[in-house]
C-alpha cells in the first residue's frame, strides 16, 4: 500500500533556516535581474555611453552573486536542507539534486568567467563596484600576451553559461511550482519568510509570472539577434616573413575593404579586400625593389591581391569567422581566419590575420625555391574601422 502525501501540518516543521531562506531570494532576485541587464547589453551598440554605464552596474552585482553564493555554500555545510518529501519517485530526487548542483555550479562559474573575461580583455578597463570600490582585474589573465583570445573564449564561456543558466531556472520554478499547485506537498512553503506561509501563493503567482518572463527572455534572444549594420572604413594591411633567419615586416599602403555585415543575419554578410602590390615595403631599399618584379608579385601584370569571403559566421558577438578565396598573381587558394571586432578610444575596429605558403602563389618560386632565404610562410595582417 502507497504511503499518501504528507499533510500540510505534517510538513509545518521542515523548514530552512531564516539566513538560507533570506540569502535564496536575494540571489534569486539578483541573478534573474543580471540575466535581464545582460541580454539588454547584447543588443546595445559599443559606442552607446549606456552600456558603459549598464556593464559597471552588471559586474557589481555579478560580485555580489559570487561573494553570496560563496556565503551560501559555506552556511550550508553547516546547517542540512530539510528532507525532500518521501512520496517523490527516485528520479525525481536525482533530478532535483542534480539541478541544485548545475545550478550552484552556475552561480560560481557565471561571475567568475565575467571576471576572468574582464581581466584578460585587451581594452583593460577598470572595475567599480558601483561606482565607488575598486575590483581588482585577476593577475594571471590580465598580464597574459593572448589575451584577446583568452578574452574571447571567456566571454563565449560566460553567455553558454547563462543560456544554461536561464534553461535551470525554467525547470527549478516549473518543478517548485508543480509542487504547489498540482502535488500541495509544502515544498515551495519551506522556502517561505514566513512561519505560516501564507505567501506563498503569492509566491506561486509570481514564479509563474517569472516563468513566463524568462522563457520569453529565452525564445527572444535567440530568435530575435540584436541587428547592427556595420561597414569597413580607413584600412592597414600589413605582412610578415622570415628573412635571412630573422623576422621582417611590410605593409601595403594602398588598401581598401569592403564589408557588409549584420549581426542579425551574419550568413548574408560579405567582406571583400584587395592591395596594390606595387605599394608594397619593408623599409629595405633592396627588398623594396624586388617586390614588384615578375618572379615575386608580377606587379604590372598583376596589381592587386584580392580577398573575396564566401561564409562569415559568428562564434560571440565580437568574434567571427570568415571563410573565402585569396587570389594572387591571379592564383586563388582558399583561406579561414578568426576575426575580432573590438572598441576602443579611437572607436570600434575589425581585426584578423591568417598565414600563406608564399610558393602557393608562386611569390618567390624561381630565385627563392626553398626556405635557406627567405621562409615559406607570410602572416598577413589587417585592420579597419568599422562603420
Amino acid at each position: 500500500m502507497s504511503r499518501a502525501a504528507p499533510t500540510m501540518p505534517e510538513r509545518a516543521h521542515a523548514r530552512y533556516h531564516g539566513i538560507s531562506i533570506g540569502l535564496h531570494w536575494l540571489i534569486a532576485i539578483l541573478i534573474i535581474g543580471m540575466l535581464v541587464v545582460g541580454k539588454v547589453l547584447e543588443n546595445l551598440d559599443e559606442t552607446d555611453t549606456l552600456k558603459f554605464t549598464l556593464t559597471q552596474w552588471h559586474k557589481s552585482f555579478g560580485i555580489v552573486v559570487l561573494l553570496l553564493v560563496i556565503v551560501r555554500l559555506v552556511w550550508r555545510m553547516g546547517h542540512t536542507p530539510p528532507a525532500l518529501p518521501e512520496h517523490m519517485k527516485q528520479w525525481e530526487l536525482t533530478a532535483a539534486h542534480l539541478t541544485h548542483i548545475l545550478l550552484y555550479a552556475l552561480m560560481i562559474v557565471i561571475p567568475l568567467s565575467g571576471w576572468i573575461m574582464v581581466s584578460a580583455s585587451p581594452l583593460n578597463l577598470p572595475t567599480l563596484l558601483f561606482n565607488t570600490i575598486h575590483w581588482p582585474h585577476l593577475p594571471p589573465f590580465s598580464s597574459l600576451e593572448n589575451k584577446e583570445a583568452i578574452s574571447g573564449l571567456f566571454h563565449r564561456i560566460h553567455a553558454i553559461a547563462a543560456s544554461i543558466m536561464i534553461l535551470l531556472l525554467l525547470a527549478h520554478i516549473g518543478a517548485a511550482l508543480r509542487h504547489h499547485f498540482l502535488l500541495r506537498d509544502g515544498v515551495m512553503a519551506r522556502m517561505s519568510p514566513t512561519q505560516n506561509g501564507k505567501w506563498v501563493d503569492g509566491i506561486g503567482r509570481f514564479a509563474a509570472l517569472t516563468t513566463l518572463f524568462v522563457a520569453g527572455l529565452f525564445a527572444l534572444v535567440y530568435s530575435s539577434q540584436p541587428s547592427t549594420p556595420l561597414s569597413a572604413g580607413d584600412s592597414d594591411v600589413g605582412f610578415t616573413f622570415i628573412m635571412m633567419g630573422e623576422e621582417n615586416n611590410g605593409v601595403f599602403p594602398d588598401s581598401e575593404v569592403e564589408l557588409v555585415y549584420d549581426t542579425a543575419k551574419p550568413e548574408e554578410g560579405s567582406l571583400t579586400a584587395t592591395v596594390k602590390t606595387a605599394t608594397a615595403a619593408t623599409g629595405d631599399m633592396q627588398v623594396d625593389s624586388s617586390l614588384s618584379a615578375p618572379d615575386w608579385f608580377g606587379s604590372t601584370a598583376f596589381p592587386e591581391a584580392r580577398f573575396t569571403s564566401t561564409e562569415i559566421t559568428t562564434s560571440s558577438a565580437e568574434e567571427l569567422t570568415v571563410k573565402g578565396m585569396l587570389t594572387i598573381k591571379d592564383i586563388s587558394q582558399e583561406v579561414e581566419f578568426p576575426m575580432t571586432l573590438s572598441a576602443g578610444q579611437e572607436g570600434r575596429k575589425a581585426t584578423g590575420g591568417f598565414t600563406i605558403n608564399r610558393l602557393d602563389f608562386d611569390i618567390g618560386k624561381t630565385d627563392q625555391p626553398d626556405d635557406a632565404t627567405v621562409g615559406y610562410n607570410v602572416v598577413i595582417q589587417f585592420s579597419f574601422k568599422l562603420e
